[in-house]
């Protein structure tokens, strides 16, 4: 795994266009907030559980990448708001 600042990490989104860039946030955050392009919104929880559901999280991640375990996967958290998701940079993932 290795950890990006959000301008390296637009960079490796460029230059790697297979890789799944998924955001974790809820769905009011997801709308009202706003995203990037080429998102996929896979939530790490969800109002009003607010619980971390990690299995749920790997088998959604794993479905969109079409189970390719070779697929980087880019999880922005640096500015992401809320417990269990903060960061200072984004991991990427090449293996998951």
């Amino acid at each position: 795994m290795k950890h990006l600042t959000p301008l390296e990490a637009h960079a490796y989104l460029q230059t790697h266009r297979k890789a799944l860039f998924v955001d974790v946030r809820m769905e009011i955050e997801y709308l009202y907030v706003g995203h990037p392009p080429d998102v996929v919104r896979l939530p790490w929880h969800e109002y009003p559980e607010m619980q971390p559901h990690a299995e749920r999280f790997a088998l959604l991640v794993r479905r969109e990448a079409g189970d390719d375990l070779a697929r980087p996967v880019v999880l922005p958290l640096g500015h992401a708001r809320g417990r269990g998701r903060q960061g200072p940079r984004a991991p990427v993932s090449p293996r998951w």
